[in-house]
């Protein structure tokens, strides 16, 4: 995961990064958390509350038929 500083566009800068092992197919991003959601069914919640810093939280195993 990555997170860009998006405030000049024209030259993007990533402010950090964090290694999340798998695929990673959709990401929301509420208040201070990161939800992220991978190829393996899995709910992957980062914090994000210091961007230069995301910490990770918790790994939620998602049955195929409650996804």
């Amino acid at each position: 995961m990555a997170i860009p500083d998006i405030s000049n566009i024209e030259d993007l800068l990533f402010v950090s990064r964090l290694f999340i092992p798998g695929e990673s197919r959709d990401i929301v991003v509420s208040c201070v958390y990161a939800y992220i959601f991978g190829g393996q069914d899995k709910l992957r919640i980062i914090d994000i509350a210091d961007i230069e810093n995301p910490r990770f939280v918790s790994e939620i195993p998602i049955d195929g038929e409650d996804a």
